[in-house]
């Protein structure tokens, strides 16, 4: 057994390998028409993660339930961390982003 992940339905509609091929040609064909090179072709991800211990997993309960729930102290906050790297392997430095109060 392991944890599943979540992926919405329309996103996963959209991901055949058609649907793909179509992507990559039009964007490897801009590419080429714009004359762009590969120090100016980034990709940006995004995750976030709650600070504080927290420990998921599997649990041992009931079979008359189909959950079984765990308490945590609930006082973790979300931090968001943001990535950049060039298409020709260049990064920018990791941004995080910690819960904080407007100024």
């Amino acid at each position: 057994m392991k944890p599943s992940e979540s992926l919405k339905a329309a996103r996963a509609a959209g991901t055949t390998e058609a649907e793909l091929r179509v992507f990559w040609d039009l964007l490897d064909t801009q590419i080429k028409a714009k004359s762009v090179g590969t120090t100016r072709i980034y990709n940006f991800d995004e995750t976030s993660i709650v600070e504080g211990e927290f420990r998921a997993g599997r649990v041992l309960g009931s079979s008359l339930t189909k959950k079984s729930t765990v308490v945590d102290g609930g006082t973790g906050e979300w931090v968001t961390i943001l990535e950049c790297i060039s298409a020709a392997g260049s990064r920018l430095t990791p941004c995080v982003i910690y819960t904080g109060s407007r100024l």
